[in-house]
């Protein structure tokens, strides 16, 4: 198949390109569905939910029948004060957990995104470096468990205009350039 032009303007129609898809992660990844991006049936995610939370989430997963899983978490294990070893054996779990309710689904996980640089000065723990770092870990936890790594950085790269306020969550036009990033470089071709 042809790969579609990058254009973060474009809109197609996710919730039927991704209608086998389960999005897990943190308040980040929740505005798919409180944006009406995506249909609530495809999301499990909550405000402050963590790699190691998110394991009592996905108990009934089984029962959605979805064939790829996207995983973005980070931020608030970070805020946590945790490990980078310690980030990666939760994730670890939660995608074992995954594995076993859904085995035959792709799972894909996702880059923790950064954060714009103001947030330093209000979360100085949560800081671009201290994300790299995050990122690295899992990059090296995705090559050893076989699990597909999605780099979601480059789509922030020079937008602070997709920035909340507060530097870390995301405007609306962000859910449609994720999902065409997905489409357009990764897995749904």
């Amino acid at each position: 198949m042809e790969k579609k032009e990058d254009n973060g303007n474009k809109s197609y129609n996710y919730k039927e390109i991704f209608k086998e898809s389960l999005f897990i992660g943190d308040s980040i990844t929740d505005s798919l569905s409180a944006y009406e991006v995506l249909d609530e049936r495809n999301v499990i995610a909550k405000l402050g939910l963590t790699a190691v939370g998110a394991q009592k989430e996905v108990i009934n997963i089984g029962e959605g029948n979805f064939s790829k899983v996207y995983i973005l978490f980070g931020m608030n294990d970070i805020l946590m004060g945790i490990s980078d070893e310690k980030f990666t054996q939760n994730y670890i779990d939660l995608i074992h957990i995954i594995q076993k309710k859904l085995p035959n689904a792709d799972i894909y996980v996702q880059s923790i995104l950064p954060v714009s640089p103001k947030v330093q000065n209000k979360k100085p723990a949560l800081n671009n470096l201290k994300i790299e770092e995050f990122n690295s870990a899992l990059i090296r936890m995705c090559k050893d468990e076989g699990i597909n790594y999605i780099n979601l950085r480059p789509i922030l790269k020079g937008k602070e205009n997709l920035f909340e306020p507060d530097g870390i969550h995301l405007k609306y036009a962000f859910y449609k350039e994720w999902l065409n990033y997905i489409i357009n470089n990764n897995s749904q071709q």
